[in-house]
């Protein structure tokens, strides 16, 4: 029985394995799944540059640091032959929540 019906053709999938979570972009934002129970748990939204071309932008690309503390995506186009074009890198740090005691 498949968990989701969506169509992800062209998604980038990455496993964070200190955080028991993969990550699958969708387009214009990135999804972070639980590793367990395949629930979405999170969303990272990516802000994308107006397209001046027939060829959307969106996330090509996602990548982690060794540790885990940092995550790129770089977002552009996909464009004739499979060949991209680069035009936005977002870098994010993980922030730890606080506790609340």
């Amino acid at each position: 029985m498949p968990i989701s019906t969506e169509n992800l053709e062209g998604s980038i999938g990455l496993e964070l394995s200190e955080m028991n979570a993969y990550l699958v972009s969708k387009i214009d934002r990135v999804a972070v799944y639980d590793a367990e129970t395949f629930q979405a748990v999170d969303e990272i939204p990516i802000t994308l540059l107006k397209a001046d071309t027939r060829e959307p932008n969106q996330v090509i690309a996602i990548q982690k640091s060794d540790d885990e503390e940092y995550l790129a995506i770089i977002s552009g186009k996909i464009l004739i032959m499979n060949e991209q074009a680069t035009n936005q890198l977002f870098v994010f740090k993980k922030v730890r929540a606080q506790d609340p005691s």
